[in-house]
């Protein structure tokens, strides 16, 4: 059995997970990585995607927004802006989410709606892309 270490899965809104797990694959604002036990300490911004959680018994993926993610002494930490379970993803909620975010991203009348709207497209984008995502 691989060695677990913690996880702990933080938003604005409160913790979403705090566990034992074998390995995380985050997306990194630079490329996916993966952490497991024994990782050297970092910090990395965290782009919008899947987060995956290896757990000894099970898998588990969340839907994340932004943020970063710390490592030091078998203790990990993500903050991010926004985290969603898979399984309590709305499919159709998010594909019409990400219409409507790409209908105002290109009627966006300046910077700030712009980048408020680039926001929300790469949230839906995440949430339709983890809901739609199956593991091998």
């Amino acid at each position: 059995m691989a060695n677990a270490f913690r996880l702990k899965i933080v938003t604005p809104s409160g913790v979403e997970l705090d566990d034992q797990v074998v390995h995380v694959r985050c997306p990194g604002a630079a490329g996916d990585f993966g952490i497991l036990a024994g990782h050297a300490p970092m910090m990395a911004a965290l782009g919008s995607g899947r987060l995956g959680v290896d757990y000894t018994d099970r898998s588990e993926d969340f839907a994340v927004t932004g943020g970063y993610l710390e490592v030091h002494n078998d203790f990990a930490v993500v903050m991010a802006e926004s985290c969603m379970r898979k399984k309590d993803i709305d499919l159709e909620r998010a594909k019409q989410d990400l219409a409507d975010a790409e209908k105002t991203l290109l009627s966006a009348a300046n910077p700030a709606e712009h980048e408020e709207a680039k926001t929300k497209l790469d949230r839906a984008r995440a949430r339709v892309n983890v809901a739609q995502f199956q593991r091998t």
